[in-house]
């Protein structure tokens, strides 16, 4: 969902960081979810259709195979930030998306409170698939719900050389390491993993993934030009109530070459994003024929 502001406050929502948005936005799904202000999540008997905690805490689910050595489970959402546009994108996955009555909501809620520190207010319109969805607290049409293979279906293949261009800190750890320029292997990985959780925790029944030998996977397809360049990003966290500053990388990557499962992934990626930090905009990238 695509989430625009139609008065004169809009310029300001272009200069918003993702971090910013998640934080309102959490703010205010759980002033409009909640049934028991103050009561604790983990423990609350309504938790289980509770909106707020399903998306932003993001209960573990015993039943999902592999999960159990991962310190965090994947929130069913993301935020993708203003990138050359006075707006924002919000991404439900899985059973998130039966929460999207309540996600509308949050956003006009978001609006009416105000963002950032200034407490800019705006007046949202919500897209979905080119469609306007909700205005003015009114329901227009359902949004337009998209399974990754539809998704990977829709994008036109590379005929040569192809361009990863990373528009958002990208956070990726490869053998227990954080990289700070671009590597094949890392990006990829961090993928297959962020794919076999996002699935097997937030969908019914679980999938897996089926993919060749490692010796294959890469076959065909190799970089030829890397201009990553390592980042960080500070930004206050209003739960640990400290400044985090995250480190990562940012910039374009020249592929060539055509591999399948590589081509499949990296659009996936598209839309779930890559690495840690996803849930307030990180590891943003775009795929362009160059």
């Amino acid at each position: 969902m695509e989430v625009r502001a139609t008065d004169t406050q809009g310029i300001f929502l272009s200069q918003v960081r993702g971090s910013t948005i998640r934080g309102a936005l959490g703010r205010s799904l759980r002033e409009t979810s909640c049934l028991r202000p103050g009561a604790n999540c983990n423990t609350c008997p309504l938790s289980e259709r509770c909106a707020y905690f399903y998306l932003f805490e993001t209960p573990p689910n015993p039943n999902a195979q592999g999960s159990r050595k991962y310190p965090y489970y994947p929130h069913p959402y993301l935020v993708e930030p203003p990138l050359d546009a006075p707006s924002f994108q919000i991404t439900l996955f899985g059973k998130g998306i039966e929460f999207y009555n309540n996600t509308l909501l949050a956003i006009e809620r978001t609006g009416q409170n105000g963002i950032g520190k200034m407490r800019f207010r705006f007046s949202p319109e919500v897209f979905s698939g080119g469609f306007l969805v909700y205005e003015n607290g009114k329901l227009m049409a359902k949004p337009l719900i998209m399974t990754i293979d539809d998704y990977i279906a829709s994008r036109i293949r590379p005929t040569d050389k192809w361009l990863l261009s990373f528009k958002t800190p990208t956070r990726v750890i490869h053998k227990g390491r954080l990289a700070r320029r671009f590597t094949l292997t890392g990006v990829v990985a961090s993928l297959i993993r962020r794919i076999d959780l996002l699935t097997s925790l937030h969908q019914e029944p679980g999938f897996s993934l089926r993919l060749p030998p490692a010796k294959d996977l890469f076959e065909g397809l190799s970089v030829i030009e890397d201009r990553t360049y390592p980042v960080q990003h500070t930004s206050y966290s209003g739960r640990q109530k400290e400044k985090l500053r995250l480190q990562g990388f940012m910039g374009d990557v020249v592929l060539s070459g055509w591999n399948k499962v590589l081509w499949n992934l990296l659009v996936a990626g598209e839309i779930i994003h890559v690495g840690k930090g996803t849930s307030f905009g990180f590891g943003t990238y775009k795929i362009q024929e160059v």
